[in-house]
This record gives C-alpha cells, structure tokens and sequence, in this order.
C-alpha cells in the first residue's frame, strides 16, 4: 500500500450488539420453555408439546403471523421500490444539470 495513500478509517464503530431487546424476548422465552421442560416428568413432555402443537390458540397465532410477516413484506418492498424510483429520479436530474454546467449550457 502507498504510504502517501493511508487507508480510511470510520469514526465510528461498526459493531452490532450482540443482546437486543428482541433477542432478549426469545432469550426470556426460551429460558422459561427449557426451564418448564427440564422440570416436567419425562412421561409428561409429550403430553405438554401435543397440548401446545394442538392447540387452536397455537394454530391462530401462528396464521395471524404469517398474515402479519405477508403485509410488513409487501409494504417494505412497495416502500423500497417508491424510494428507488424517487432516488434514481434525483440522480438523473443532478445529473443533466451537472451536465448543462459543464458543457456551458445556462447557468443556475
């Protein structure tokens, strides 16, 4: 590397941390699910999952989900291509104008 070309350093960290308040949720969750099952009889545990996996709150929850990750998807990617579309309108318009200038067109 040319030492008259030193390497750009960011003034700000980049780190992601490593504990957020939703990976503290399914954290809370699991802890508690694992705790309920290593306490549980082991002729219980079937019966507990089968009880949860069969449960009609459980099935509902689980479509109203879907449901709910189906829209936020939608809307995300309607949003992303408006914002591509209005960006990509502005670069084009900087553009021709950076054009007109430096070709001697009229001057803004």
């Amino acid at each position: 590397m040319d030492s008259s070309n030193p390497k750009l350093q960011s003034s700000r960290e980049s780190r992601t941390p490593k504990l957020t308040t939703q990976g503290l949720s399914v954290l809370a969750s699991a802890f508690v699910f694992g705790l309920a099952v290593y306490r549980a009889d082991p002729k219980d545990i079937p019966v507990i999952v089968k009880t949860i996996v069969n449960s009609s709150f459980f099935v509902l929850a689980g479509w109203i989900l879907a449901c709910a990750f189906l829209i936020c998807g939608i809307i995300v990617v309607l949003l992303m291509g408006r914002i591509y579309s209005t960006e990509i309108a502005r670069l084009a318009r900087e553009r021709d104008n950076l054009q007109t200038k430096l070709l001697g067109g009229d001057s803004k």
